[in-house]
Order: C-alpha cells, then sequence, then structure tokens
C-alpha cells in the first residue's frame, strides 16, 4: 500500500497501522499514520478541530459576510471524540447559488481557498473549495443554497450522529476498515457514501409507510417482482439470479403499500438463508421477524444499506453472527477489467467429478474442518452454482470460482476459493479472471460483483488487481 503524507497537524495524536493504538507527541512518523493512497490519513479527535474552524469561519465572515446566510462546522471533525481525516470541513449557506457564486469565489479565492470545479459535475448545487497548508489539505468549504437538500443532508448527518455516539462509532470503525482497504480517495469517499446515505435517510425527517407483507405467489408476480428489483441490480443479484431460475428452490416476500412493492424477502430452504432488499427500514425491520417466525435460519446476507436493520432486528430477537458479519462489498465495471491467466496447470469448468474437491476448497472458505464426512447438501450447493471455473495440477483441483449466473447486466462471483498449500501464485486472479471472461464473452456482462472480509488482504488486492473497486458494505452472518 502507498503510503501518504505525514498529518497535517503536528500535534494531533493519530493512529498507529500495527496495533491501532494511539501515539501522542509531535511530528508522527509515516509508520505512526493510518495511510491511503492520494494522501489520506486517518487521525483520532483531536481538540483542536473546533479551533481551527473557528478560526477559519472568522476569515470566512470577512470575506464574504453580506452574502452568506450561514456557516457551520460539519464532517467527522465536527464530531466529539470521533477519529477521522484530519481536514476541516465547512459547510457555507447562502440564499442564492446563481446570484453570489462569482463574488463568493473571489471572497473564498482572496483568503486562500482554491475553487475546485470539476466536482460540479456530480454536484452542481454545490460549490467546492479547497485550502492547502504546508502542502496538505487542510480546510474544505462545501457552499450551497442554505435549506437545500444538500445543506440539509450535512446537518442531518452531523447532528444525528453527535446525538447517537454507537452510530458515530459504526461510522468511525467503517472508516477505519476502508483506509486499509481502498486504493484512492475517490474510491474511499464513494465506498463511505452508502453509510452516510442510510443515516441521511435517518435523520431526515420522512413520513412512516403502512404497508403489507405476503408470501408471493411467483406463477403470476416472477415478473413485478423482477421489474421492482432491476433498478437494484446490483445490489440484489443473488434475489433475482435466484428468481430468474425456477427450479432453485426458494420462497419469496413482497411488502405492498396499496399496489406498490416497497420491498423483497426471500428464504433459500438449502441455505436456510434470507436475504432482502427495500428502501425502508420500517420494511426492513418486519421482514426480519416474518422471517424468524416462519423459518429456522442459519444465514443472512444484503447490502448494507437495506440489511443494517434487519440484522440489528434479528440482535433483538437472540439471533448474534458466529463470525464477523461485515464485508467489503466491490463492483467492477468490465471496461476496466484486467486479465490474468497462470502458467501452472489447467483452468476448466468443473465436471460433476470435481464436486467432491470443491467442497473442500469452500471448507477452506467457510474455515470449516476439512475431515468431516462430505454430505449431499454440500454436494448440491455447488450443484446449483450455474457457472462453475477450477484450477486443476496434477489431476488435483486446487483453486475455484463459481457464480449463479448472469442477471441481465450483472453476476456476480461466490466461494473463490485456494487450497491452502496452493496459495500467494495468482491461482484466483486466473479463475476469476476465466469467469469473469466467460459472462464478458457469452453473456455481454457489464459489471461483476464480489464481497470478501475486510481483513482478507489478499483476496483484496486479488479483485483490486482484475479492476474491482470498493463502493459499499455487504452484510453476511452465520448464525
Amino acid at each position: 500500500m502507498v503510503l501518504g503524507r505525514v498529518a497535517e497537524r503536528p500535534n494531533a495524536p493519530v493512529l498507529k497501522t500495527d496495533d491501532g493504538q494511539p501515539s501522542g507527541g509531535s511530528n508522527p512518523s509515516s509508520s505512526e499514520l493510518i495511510k491511503m493512497k492520494d494522501s489520506i490519513v486517518m487521525s483520532h479527535y483531536d481538540a483542536a478541530w473546533p479551533l481551527y474552524y473557528e478560526e477559519e469561519r472568522k476569515l470566512i465572515l470577512s470575506a464574504l459576510d453580506q452574502w452568506i446566510e450561514s456557516v457551520d462546522h460539519v464532517g467527522s471533525t465536527s464530531i466529539v471524540g470521533l477519529a477521522g481525516k484530519p481536514i476541516i470541513d465547512i459547510l457555507i449557506g447562502v440564499k442564492s447559488l446563481e446570484d453570489t457564486d462569482k463574488q463568493c469565489i473571489q471572497g473564498l479565492e482572496s483568503i486562500g481557498y482554491q475553487y475546485i470545479k470539476n466536482y460540479e459535475e456530480k454536484m452542481p448545487e454545490r460549490l467546492f473549495f479547497v485550502k492547502y497548508k504546508d502542502g496538505n489539505r487542510f480546510v474544505h468549504i462545501h457552499l450551497s443554497e442554505k435549506n437545500s437538500d444538500c445543506w440539509k443532508r450535512h446537518i442531518a448527518f452531523r447532528d444525528y450522529l453527535r446525538n447517537n455516539p454507537l452510530i458515530a462509532k459504526e461510522y468511525e470503525e467503517l472508516k477505519k476498515k476502508l483506509s486499509l482497504c481502498c486504493q484512492s480517495r475517490e474510491e474511499y469517499t464513494f465506498a463511505k457514501s452508502a453509510f452516510i446515505k442510510v443515516i441521511e435517510k435517518k435523520a431526515l425527517p420522512s413520513k412512516p409507510i403502512s404497508f403489507q407483507i405476503k408470501k408471493a405467489n411467483l406463477s403470476i408476480e416472477r415478473d413485478a417482482i423482477i421489474n421492482y428489483l432491476l433498478p437494484y441490480e446490483i445490489y440484489s443479484l443473488f434475489l433475482i439470479a435466484n428468481l430468474k431460475d425456477k427450479e432453485f428452490p426458494s420462497e419469496y416476500y413482497v411488502a405492498k403499500r396499496e399496489n406498490e412493492i416497497v420491498g423483497i424477502a426471500a428464504y433459500f430452504p438449502i441455505f436456510q438463508s434470507f436475504s432482502l432488499f427495500t428502501e425502508y427500514s420500517e420494511v426492513s425491520k418486519e421482514f426480519a421477524h416474518l422471517m424468524t417466525k416462519n423459518h429456522e435460519i442459519k444465514t443472512f446476507l444484503g447490502i448494507a444499506d437495506c440489511a443494517r436493520d434487519a440484522y440489528l432486528e434479528l440482535l433483538k430477537l437472540g439471533y448474534k453472527s458466529k463470525t464477523d458479519f461485515k464485508h467489503v462489498f466491490m463492483e467492477l465495471d468490465l471496461e476496466n477489467f484486467h486479465f490474468f491467466d497462470s502458467k501452472e496447470g489447467k483452468i476448466r469448468t468443473v465436471e460433476e467429478k470435481d464436486i467432491d474437491q470443491v467442497v473442500i476448497l469452500h471448507r477452506y472458505f467457510h474455515h470449516q474442518s476439512k475431515d468431516d464426512p462430505i454430505t449431499e447438501e454440500e454436494r448440491n450447493k455447488i450443484r446449483l452454482s450455474q457457472i462453475k471455473y477450477c484450477l486443476e495440477i496434477d489431476n488435483k483441483i486446487v483453486c475455484s470460482a463459481v457464480s449463479n449466473g448472469m442477471v441481465y447486466k450483472a453476476f456476480q462471483i461466490l466461494g473463490v476459493s485456494t487450497h491452502l498449500d496452493y496459495r500467494r501464485r495468482g491461482f484466483a486472479k486466473a479463475v476469476c479472471s476465466y469467469l469473469i471472461r466467460y459472462f464478458q464473452k457469452q453473456e455481454n456482462a457489464k459489471n461483476a460483483v464480489i464481497f470478501t472480509d475486510y481483513d482478507n488482504i489478499p483476496a483484496l488486492r486479488c479483485y483490486h488487481a482484475l479492476g474491482f473497486k470498493i463502493t459499499n458494505e455487504y452484510y453476511f452472518a452465520n448464525f
């Protein structure tokens, strides 16, 4: 991992890379910092941050007083006790961007800020400015119309974290994990944005919805459920792929507000697993209650945006994951796919004679004993995967990867496993490459997704090398 710059504030306590313990003192060395590429540094909370904000606020008022409606300290440095990048985020509210943009740009430039115009392509409702100190980012200014959606989101997120210290701690832990996993500032920012959006939804006032949940009649409702999930294909691949496969054993449930679908959940008996997709917190919670009432649940999975509330309900109901349930969710735009081959062995599709060996590899993946007798249930789980590739050396299957098939534009890679004696030889990259190339050439796929443990550094390096980027968090809980 490429190292970033040293901390912007020489007296700020920092996070060590080895054990996470704080280190006091001045002028910390680069080895004492959690860093990423593109000069992002995670620092423990610094009591000087509010003071830096006050200094900048006075400067801003002196330059723009007649043009602005409000100045607020936002972002991680505005939350007491929260670790974050040691960059002060300031939100400026104006009455009208159209009427004041020129004056504000000139005024902020006069006190040392740089106007970054290219960010407006993605966020035209906001002007973005950066001030540097000693060559490092010191302050970010977000300038938008007061009471606009952009302004409200910043304020709501800050206030929610200030009033909910447990959520603030969860956000801090996510940022620490991402700071070790992401390869760039852009990837880091995008990856944590999913969590931010979830919290913004909770923080901003909204009317509760009235809905009913019923078991789906797939002979009638299959197409309607697929049409509901399709705009969220990347985040609901498991649900759609198994829904398209009419032979796959499953039970689907539909949450409706009058005649409008507002959520989907499914139970897969062979895995004793439950998955869901919804944009509504209350629907997510109700799915958790319904599933535990009607089924034996051993596994729960879903994109964090909608799975988080369901998991919290499962905790209240006495379910607790045996392993760390939070995983890195990664996406690949196949235009950025990098193919890798192997100079050793032969890569081919999995045949029936290989099933038992692939089961053993999957046990490595799930940290299970390889010596227990193989069950027919384990074999069937492998057979149900529509596309299966493996690498064979001397008649031994040493690496495998599978997929539950093409959805529409995207597919999911599952169960990437390498035999313990054959790791660190690039086999996973090669097998995944063949799997991806199959979907690219045979199915005209545009995107792929995968999830893995935050601390599985070899896997993260493998997927980054193939072109994957971290975009979200995925819940995979085993009870």
